[in-house]
């Protein structure tokens, strides 16, 4: 007669916990595979394999809410100082339901100057860059005085950066 018993198995880094699990559950069917993945901390196709094992439908129920008027218009507004995101959890719709009805509304969440992702110069160098060009002076001149290269002014003097609003306001001054 052997002694053989087995082991309870060790737990490896890749295993399911059962609150991943209840969390899977509970968002199967409410969210997409990949918010669902995100929430459980796992790849989109581990949750696809699991959802399959334990009989989970990730089909996701899209249930399509109407915009009221109100809505819009709050968008509209939130446009010019949220992001999409911020503009998603003030109104309490997916992320997805925000982009899409801003591009059929023609609402742009695309922000000017120094609040666009991608700005690299603050709104008082463009004031500087503004007010020197003012006096006549030459891109390559602002530039050495400013210590920034001249194609960057050369960008924000003929507006192909987005400090469109401000150097037109500038102007008009």
């Amino acid at each position: 007669m052997s002694d053989w018993t087995t082991k309870p198995r060790t737990p490896q880094p890749g295993d399911w916990t059962p609150k991943q699990i209840e969390t899977l559950r509970s968002l199967a069917g409410k969210e997409s595979t990949a918010e669902i993945a995100a929430a459980v901390g796992h790849t989109v196709g581990a949750t696809s394999v699991k959802a399959s094992q334990l009989n989970i439908s990730l089909a996701y129920a899209h249930t399509q809410q109407s915009w009221t008027a109100r809505e819009i218009a709050t968008m509209r507004r939130l446009s010019r100082t949220h992001t999409t995101h911020e503009a998603a959890a003030a109104l309490g719709r997916p992320r997805r339901s925000i982009k899409s009805k801003a591009l059929r509304e023609g609402i742009s969440f695309a922000k000017d100057g120094a609040a666009h992702w991608a700005a690299k110069h603050s709104r008082e160098v463009v004031e500087r860059i503004a007010a020197m060009r003012a006096q006549g002076h030459g891109a390559r001149h602002i530039g050495r005085e400013l210590g920034i290269p001249e194609s960057s002014v050369r960008n924000i003097i003929t507006y192909r950066v987005r400090w469109r609003e401000f150097l037109a306001a500038q102007q008009g001054d």
